[in-house]
């Protein structure tokens, strides 16, 4: 029976009274679609609502599904940090619209392909968000600070919700899912590996007064110590800063960005939101690694752009090995891995020589003194003693159980001796450490 305001008696919702809903955007099971816009002429936050059923609204407060939503409130001093988009524009294709940030890093920053493909499809993919399983982690390996300063200009004007901090914590406005850009010199590898757990989706962390927060949110990071990478796993992007810098990015430059992209990554989320999911069936090549493939979705398989990360990615992984290599604590293991069978003890001095000269072969800039490597052997437990005339490495039998612990643990790839019983006990393993 129908109901003279249009309900039915089975309609429990034309019974009630609306309720009214503070939201910092949000999926609604019916497919309607609440995101934050800034108005112009708004002092706070206004509401997008796509339903589909009509072009999107946007208003103080909007009325939907029998009830009312606002946007939450914000602190002034978030609304000063955070850019949210006024409206909505046409963004051509994806191809199109992927080729045009890419181009900024290239022409703006001097940034390789590979750097600026990556850093593209991490920049619309913080605009999807919910429909990846783990959120996306960049981390920014070596930068100065010029180019720190230059690449959150940039960024922050093209990801969702850029949020750019000196230090990560929990206290962060993550109710509103922010793209955090951190550049924390103090972040520690537990912090590092308790922020990578956290970007599990549905995973929850503590909070205060009894309480759970959900932590998953888009990061770009900046790596001060090489060691934090592994902490970040296998999800992460890696990105290595030119060897020359560039030019200040101009505040009304990064501006005009921000007004000419931000509305056209908001209707790429709402298309997204709506249609993506149609696209999960899509083919992939099939050595693309779980960060490849959530990517791709993010991009709707377009063909043309599925080729061109397919190239950068393994690029990627060979960036990877050698940024992991130029470590320290891994360089040390390379550099005496051929005494440590050959000779009975090799001097610190020597190991510093070498370890210098193999960071150098793949691209780093750092020398290594004595007292460095002596400090980086105490703390891998390879201690060291004097002869008499210099400190030495001594290769007992303690050490050289150590130090094939340390290849295995390190996934490092390195020469088989026969007469060892160390090496032949790694090739028995099933990831086979050395060759």
């Amino acid at each position: 029976m129908a109901c003279a305001h249009g309900g039915t008696l089975t309609d429990s919702s034309a019974f009630r009274m609306p309720r009214m809903r503070l939201t910092a955007g949000e999926l609604l099971a019916d497919g309607a679609i609440f995101d934050l816009v800034r108005e112009p002429a708004q002092a706070g936050l206004s509401l997008l609502l796509a339903d589909g059923s009509a072009e999107p609204r946007i208003g103080s407060t909007l009325a939907h599904g029998g009830d009312i939503y606002q946007a939450i409130p914000v602190d002034p001093s978030v609304l000063s940090a955070v850019r949210f988009p006024s409206s909505l524009a046409p963004y051509g294709t994806i191809a199109e619209l992927f080729e045009r940030i890419a181009s900024l890093y290239r022409r703006l920053l001097g940034w390789s392909e590979e750097s600026a493909r990556l850093k593209t499809v991490f920049d619309i993919a913080s605009w999807c968000p919910e429909l990846l399983p783990i959120s996306l982690t960049l981390c920014f390996v070596g930068p100065t600070q010029r180019q720190i300063f230059n690449l959150f200009s940039i960024s922050t004007a093209l990801c969702r919700r850029a949020l750019p901090v000196a230090r990560l914590c929990d206290r962060l406005p993550f109710l509103l899912r922010p793209t955090l850009h951190v550049n924390d010199p103090m972040l520690s590898f537990e912090d590092c590996a308790f922020w990578s757990a956290t970007g599990i989706r549905g995973l929850y962390a503590p909070g205060p007064a009894g309480t759970i927060r959900a932590l998953s949110v888009p990061k770009v990071i900046v790596v001060y110590d090489p060691d934090s990478l592994d902490a970040w796993g296998e999800e992460v992007i890696l990105v290595e800063p030119p060897a020359t810098e560039t030019p200040d990015v101009d505040g009304d430059l990064v501006a005009s960005i921000a007004a000419e992209f931000q509305p056209r990554m908001q209707q790429y989320r709402l298309d997204f939101l709506r249609n993506g999911k149609e696209s999960n069936g899509e083919p992939y090549p099939p050595a693309a690694s779980s960060l490849a493939r959530s990517l791709f979705a993010v991009v709707q398989y377009d063909p043309t752009i599925v080729q061109i990360l397919t190239e950068a990615f393994e690029t990627r992984e060979e960036e990877r090995r050698r940024i992991r290599d130029r470590n320290p604590r891994i360089a040390v293991q390379n550099a005496i891995w051929d005494p440590l069978h050959r000779a009975r003890e090799i001097g610190v001095t020597e190991i510093a020589a070498r370890v210098t000269a193999i960071v150098r072969s793949l691209g780093g800039a750092n020398e290594y003194n004595a007292r460095q490597i002596g400090w980086i052997l105490r703390n891998l437990g390879l201690k060291t003693a004097s002869d008499g005339r210099r400190k030495v490495l001594k290769f007992s039998d303690v050490v050289c159980s150590k130090v094939h612990a340390y290849v295995r643990q390190f996934r490092l790839q390195l020469p088989f001796f026969s007469g060892c019983a160390d090496c032949k006990s790694l090739q028995a393993a099933e990831d086979k450490p050395v060759l």
